[in-house]
């Protein structure tokens, strides 16, 4: 139960002072519409900490304008009953205050305002799964603040619905810019709550990309953020959930101890709120959690618990949502009759609701159940009804599952070609989305398709590429978690030690001066004593240069650390060119002024550049993780081809817009093994300060040599040069900036992190360069070959 912090509208501060000036000002005698205005505020205000009071002020504004149809009073009104209803998981309640608002906001030509309801119902339909329409409303939504009050609080909120979005659309990349984006004008807004659910949704992109120790920590951070706020908001309930869901993924039994502490802290809240939807949430997240613990009667208590809250307070959608998890404990416990029973009930209730990801998610367990029971035709028909249900709401990462088990079927019933078909559908998908885990499924229908028709030939094939693949996935796994564990490792590691060093430093800071004060006065009352006062003198010196090693230490440490900041804001400079052609790009589909063709064209183009620039992104902060937190050697055996094409393929629109034409020499057989990653770096900076410095319709050569005990890659221009007294930094290690032949600006920086890591690779980069002829530089490296049992 991963849970969105939905941001709902709070563009003032939540202070206490704030709420009771209102609530003082609703016992003066107001005129009608004036005592409206303040209940709908106050509303507004209370309905994430005190929804019953909440729900009662928007009530008595809604009646007290019922003489008042069309003004702005009746429209805020149902607009603060519609947060109400979206809270309650009353949504198509909800929705149809959200139309009533708009159109009396249209009438009343009060455009803030109806862009203000778009926002929201665009996030209706993003909750609805009908993209098509949300994505419209929130990108007018989203475009109408951009444009006409930047950086304010709608604003914010627009980009964070629209994160939202792709957030439950698998756009996680895309979701975390935009909360980005949106963090950086909440935080300027002072809004702690908006930046703590932000967070929140960060973590919950992360763990979607598989970072769950990153998710978690996020998550953290959140409910840090949290404890700033005067009240305790829904947003806080939710992210001490989504830690203990967390907690459950970590899967041992310390962990689920851990992960009870927060569920139970969360329905704590949650009752003292009066808020029944979390305390439903909490109930599901404690019964999920003990059918992992195969504590099935205890869960059977929870999920009871939650029904009856549920049917006690008409929340139909949340009694169909337990129905299902409790139909799911009776599966993993074989009692597939009370499962089928639990199922079909919540499959009738989301059909009402038509709730088509929880339909699709019923018919899959349906399916399930009659494959479990060998009833393989009646499963196929389930798993079909599923099939169509992701297709229409477009969930590729279902339909990929659903695939698998129509596969696993006919595969028993010996439909070999049927398995085929299937892990073709399953291979495209994966090939379309880059989805590795997905490859690894096709691949083994493939191989056992094969193995049904007899052709072992090729299910030998297939089943050698699955296991390739799976080693290749386990392998970066391991070093994905790795890395993420040394990253938090570290990060806690030097916090320690500025900790005592700042410690240290104070104590010996007040040493000193104690000892300071003793020396004077036993300086004055024996000052007979001479050898004495030596000693003592002496003991002064020695703690005097100890203070000052201290001081040193100190003082370094923070000069490493502003270096390190100073590498990352360059990189960061560095990247700016790649992202303002992107916006570019964006501007000139937003402008209206292009076909369907020419849009579909440059939408390939941005998904090419985010691509490349993506994968720059990752090779730069590689390298700055390895300045920051130590080397990691990682080599494997490599086609240099590989990287070549990679780098080609990034600086295509670079090389277009000077006319520079890549000309490359490279034998057939150009197998290396080293750091991959590190090799891609080299020569993308290489290549790029070719290009840069490069004359316009020149070219840049690429040379690959291989000789008895070393490589030799090569990059040459016919370029400006490198004067002699650069030539002489360059040599001392020192950055300086430079301009291209086009005005294309630098620090130098992509040199420092080629030498570093040819110096890494235990290699040497080597250049000659003349003003006015151009540049060579050659990367020199030793034939390393892999141990037979790597």
């Amino acid at each position: 139960m991963w849970q969105v912090v939905t941001c709902l509208p709070a563009v003032y501060a939540q202070t206490q002072k704030e709420i009771s000036a209102l609530e003082k000002k609703l016992q003066e005698n107001l005129p009608a519409q004036d005592r409206a205005n303040v209940l709908a505020k106050l509303a507004i205000k209370l309905h994430e900490v005190d929804l019953p009071k909440a729900a009662k002020y928007a009530e008595e504004a809604l009646k007290i304008t019922e003489k008042y149809p069309k003004s702005t009073q009746r429209a805020e009104s149902y607009y603060a009953l519609a947060l109400i209803d979206k809270l309650n998981e009353r949504n198509e309640a909800g929705f149809e205050k959200l139309q009533k608002a708009q159109n009396i906001f249209s009438n009343l030509k009060d455009t803030s305002n109806v862009n203000k309801v778009l926002i929201e119902i665009g996030l209706f339909y993003s909750n609805k799964s009908q993209n098509t329409k949300a994505d419209a409303l929130l990108e007018i939504g989203r475009w109408y603040w951009e444009k006409q009050y930047p950086e304010t609080y709608f604003h914010a909120l627009a980009l964070h619905y629209t994160g939202i979005h792709n957030l439950r659309k698998g756009k996680f990349k895309e979701a975390i810019a935009n909360f980005e984006y949106a963090n950086v004008i909440y935080a300027k807004l002072n809004e702690y709550s908006l930046v703590a659910r932000l967070q929140n949704n960060i973590g919950l992109a992360y763990k979607n990309m598989g970072f769950m120790r990153l998710a978690l920590e996020y998550y953290v951070k959140s409910l840090k953020s949290f404890e700033k706020t005067p009240y305790v908001h829904r947003g806080k309930i939710i992210t001490l959930m989504n830690i203990a869901n967390s907690y459950v993924y970590l899967n041992d039994s310390l962990n689920f101890q851990t992960a009870f502490r927060y569920y139970y802290e969360a329905k704590y809240l949650a009752e003292k709120q009066k808020n029944r939807i979390e305390v439903l949430h909490a109930f599901d997240g404690l019964g999920k959690l003990s059918v992992i613990e195969k504590r099935f009667r205890l869960a059977e208590v929870y999920f009871d618990s939650s029904l009856r809250v549920a049917q006690k307070y008409n929340l139909t959608r949340k009694y169909a949502t337990t129905k299902f998890e409790k139909a799911r404990m009776y599966f993993s416990m074989k009692s597939y009759g009370l499962s089928e029973q639990e199922v079909k009930e919540a499959l009738h209730l989301f059909e009402q609701e038509q709730s088509l990801k929880n339909i699709m998610d019923c018919f899959v367990l349906l399916g399930n159940l009659s494959h479990a029971k060998e009833a393989y035709k009646q499963a196929i028909e389930y798993y079909s009804k599923a099939e169509s249900t992701a297709k229409e709401i477009r969930l590729e990462d279902a339909l990929a599952i659903i695939y698998n088990n129509l596969a696993n079927i006919h595969l028993k019933l010996q439909n070999c070609q049927d398995v085929i078909n299937y892990a073709e559908k399953i291979y495209a998908s994966s090939i379309k989305r880059n989805l590795s885990t997905h490859l690894t499924i096709s691949y083994q229908l493939f191989a056992e398709g094969y193995k049904c028709k007899g052709a072992y030939k090729e299910a030998i094939t297939w089943l050698e590429k699955h296991q390739a693949l799976k080693d290749s996935l386990d392998r970066y796994k391991k070093r994905q978690d790795t890395q993420e564990i040394q990253a938090l490792y570290d990060y806690e590691k030097q916090q320690k030690v500025n900790e005592l060093l700042k410690k240290d430093y104070l104590l010996q800071d007040y040493r000193l001066s104690q000892r300071t004060l003793w020396l004077v006065l036993l300086s004055i009352l024996l000052g007979f004593a001479i050898i004495l006062v030596n000693v003592l003198f002496y003991f002064y010196g020695f703690q005097q240069k100890k203070n000052k090693e201290i001081k040193a230490t100190n003082q370094a440490l923070e000069e490493s650390n502003n270096f390190k900041a100073k590498l990352i804001s360059i990189i960061a400079h560095d990247l700016r060119r790649p992202y303002a052609n992107l916006m570019g790009t964006l501007q000139l589909v937003r402008s209206g002024d292009l076909d369907a063709e020419e849009q579909m064209y440059l939408f390939e183009e941005i998904e090419k550049q985010t691509a490349h620039t993506q994968d720059f992104i990752n090779s730069l902060l590689f390298w700055a993780k390895t300045q920051i937190n130590g080397f990691k050697y990682n080599p494997i055996e490599f086609d240099f081809s590989i990287v070549l094409i990679s780098v080609k393929d990034f600086l295509e629109e670079q090389m277009k817009e000077k006319g520079i034409a890549l000309w490359y020499e490279i034998p057939n057989q150009t197998y290396l093994y080293a750091d991959m990653e590190m090799m891609k770096i080299i020569l993308l900076n290489l290549c790029a300060n070719a290009i840069k410095f490069s004359h316009l319709n020149s070219t840049v050569k690429i040379t690959f040599t291989k000789k008895i005990k070393d490589y030799v890659i090569t990059v040459e221009d016919e370029g400006l040069g490198i004067s002699p007294e650069n030539q002489q930094k360059i040599n001392q290690g020192k950055s300086f900036y430079t301009s291209g032949t086009k005005g294309e600006s630098g620090f130098g920086l992509g040199l420092m992190i080629c030498f570093d890591l040819a110096e890494r690779l235990k290699g040497k980069l080597l250049f000659q360069s003349e003003l006015g002829r151009g540049t060579t530089f050659s990367l020199v490296l030793p034939l390393h070959y892999p141990q037979k049992n790597s």
